[in-house]
């Protein structure tokens, strides 16, 4: 099952990512229409829902209209409704419509929780940017120099040597493309999580560090779920998670710098 992005004009908010079936439950509140802009995560080309058949089809499926068949003479319809129910008022459009937008009682959960979702969407970029950033820093402080010859003597051997330095300047990479919303990254992100959990997760177990390898698997998690998760309160969980995981890593690559320039 794909993932799907949205947007309802060109360079709008960007909101995703869904899979289908939350797709198909945006389209049924009205969240999106037929001028409503979609994408994957194998595109980077934008879609108009009304221009694509597929999409119409999947978001829009016909349904098939309620008719009476016609009995024969004499013939009565029974009614399913109970004798009581002919005393309640009856419901308008206006109430139908209402209950549809989430504005009654019975029907505004469903509203409150699309706000959750929007929320936890919005919120997935600037977290996961961060979390790279502080990655980053994590992976290139204590190599400094090996970078620094890389920009200015255009020494690539260097990371050959260090990979560690490679991973961090790919995470620099990989926030720069989350501050620009390349919500096709996130793929990517989710890998670079699973390989940098296992692999850190090695490198701090055989020197000892027990807290190096705590802080990797909350790096890792967090990374990971907040590509995946529309709940607000895990989202929230994860992001904090990951955010401070990284941001001990980062802290202990800086503390070391004295030492191994000492």
């Amino acid at each position: 099952m794909g993932e799907y992005y949205i947007r309802q004009a060109e360079g709008g908010d960007i909101r995703g990512p869904f899979d289908e079936e939350q797709m198909t439950s945006l389209a049924d509140a009205g969240k999106i229409t037929l001028e409503t802009q979609i994408a994957d995560e194998t595109k980077t080309d934008w879609v108009v829902v009304g221009q694509n058949e597929e999409l119409k089809a999947m978001l829009f499926p016909e349904r098939k209209k309620l008719g009476l068949k016609k009995g024969g003479e004499g013939h009565t319809f029974q009614k399913l409704n109970k004798p009581e129910d002919d005393a309640k008022p009856e419901i308008t459009v206006e109430q139908m419509l209402a209950a549809g937008e989430g504005h009654t009682e019975d029907t505004k959960h469903l509203k409150d929780k699309q706000k959750y979702m929007d929320k936890a969407a919005s919120l997935s970029m600037p977290v996961l940017a961060a979390m790279m950033i502080l990655s980053g820093l994590a992976n290139s402080l204590p190599r400094y120099q090996i970078l620094f010859d890389l920009f200015s003597k255009g020494n690539w051997q260097g990371l050959f040597h260090e990979p560690f330095a490679a991973v961090g300047l790919l995470d620099f990479l990989l926030a720069l493309g989350l501050f620009l919303n390349v919500f096709s990254l996130f793929p990517v992100v989710r890998f670079r999580a699973m390989i940098g959990l296992g692999y850190f997760l090695f490198y701090y177990w055989s020197s000892g560090d027990a807290v190096g390898m705590a802080a990797s698997v909350g790096a890792g998690l967090g990374l990971f779920v907040c590509t995946m998760t529309l709940n607000m309160w895990v989202m929230v969980f994860f992001a904090a998670t990951g955010v401070g995981s990284m941001g001990y890593l980062a802290w202990a690559a800086w503390s070391a710098i004295p030492a191994a320039t000492g």
